[in-house]
């Protein structure tokens, strides 16, 4: 009898073993292998033309399950930076649901987080928010943390909830400065600087201008100080950046100042 329960134990533990095999084996592989594929999610936060142009290069037939679901999430992302619309067929709730249920939150958090974003485009604050939530949720960590914290701030500022989009914000900047994207870090600098009224504004302003610097994009370095200018009622650089902004830059939502101006 003692050898027959250690025979039928064996039996068990060998059936549990090749089990396990056979259910990984048809689990899909949860890595990008395409190398293609790779670089265009590597560029797609500091160089989105390049990752646009890599996706195109990008063969569908040759890859797996996981990589089919990172390529359609590419695709909506790089269709919202760019062209601020995602393709009607493009079910992000369903791909969410997908790397959810696939033990994939990373990839679930960042389909939501596009969701709310394009919903926030639209307009569609509580969709936008709903959706926001829902990558929340998930625990993103690094620039879709950073970002969906972003989102959420600037939604919530919209909704003049001042102390809950700085809340956000201030979590934004936690999530964003280990990933060193300077374009992001200056802007989530800013709105914390905009939506703070105390002393330490100034220095967030200086930081957004540190790391706006980096990028080499004089319109945001030129936007960081108009910011910090118009926390001073009837600032005079307030004043003239917003002239500059609107005559020899040509955007009209730097308006703002100068009708105050004039209405005064």
């Amino acid at each position: 009898p003692k050898n027959l329960s250690a025979h039928m134990q064996n039996c068990f533990f060998l059936f549990a073993y090749l089990l396990a095999l056979t259910m990984s084996a048809c689990r899909p592989q949860m890595r990008i292998e395409d190398p293609t594929l790779q670089e265009a999610c590597r560029e797609l936060w500091t160089d989105v033309r390049k990752a646009d142009s890599l996706y195109e290069a990008i063969d569908p037939l040759s890859l797996s399950s996981y990589e089919q679901h990172r390529r359609a999430l590419l695709k909506a992302h790089l269709d919202l930076k760019l062209r601020q619309t995602i393709d009607g067929s493009t079910d992000l709730k369903q791909i969410a649901s997908w790397f959810a249920s696939h033990d994939d939150d990373a990839s679930a958090a960042e389909a939501f987080y596009i969701a709310g974003a394009y919903a926030n485009w639209q307009d569609d604050n509580a969709e936008a928010m709903r959706m926001l939530k829902e990558a929340e949720n998930l625990h993103p960590t690094g620039i879709i943390g950073g970002m969906t914290y972003y989102k959420m701030g600037r939604i919530s500022e919209a909704e003049q909830l001042y102390e809950v989009a700085l809340e956000y914000y201030d979590r934004a900047v936690t999530y964003i400065e280990p990933t060193g994207l300077p374009l992001y870090l200056a802007c989530a600098w800013r709105e914390l600087g905009r939506t703070r009224n105390d002393s330490t504004s100034a220095d967030c302003f200086r930081e957004a201008l540190r790391y706006a610097r980096l990028t080499g994009d004089s319109i945001l370095c030129l936007d960081i100080r108009y910011a910090a200018a118009s926390m001073i009622p009837g600032n005079a650089e307030a004043i003239s950046l917003s002239r500059y902004m609107c005559d020899s830059a040509g955007i009209s939502r730097y308006a703002y100042d100068l009708v105050k101006h004039y209405i005064r």
